[in-house]
């Protein structure tokens, strides 16, 4: 994930889970900016040619 799209804390801290979430519930501006992040992450990496042509890669691998 990237920082455009994502809000990241420790693993297991509970406290920073929570700030986290609390800070975006304070900032739309932020939410926003993340949600359209996190848009065109999808847009890029998971395109339906894209998953498609990996889904084929792999039913050739098994097949092989």
């Amino acid at each position: 994930m990237t920082k455009e799209a994502a809000v990241s804390f420790q693993a297991g801290d509970e406290r920073g889970l929570a700030d986290a979430a609390v800070g975006l519930l304070e900032d739309e501006p932020r939410r926003a900016a993340l949600g359209a992040g996190a848009r065109r992450l999808a847009l890029e990496r998971y395109s339906w040619d894209d998953v498609a042509r990996r889904l084929q890669e792999i039913y050739k691998a098994v097949a092989a």
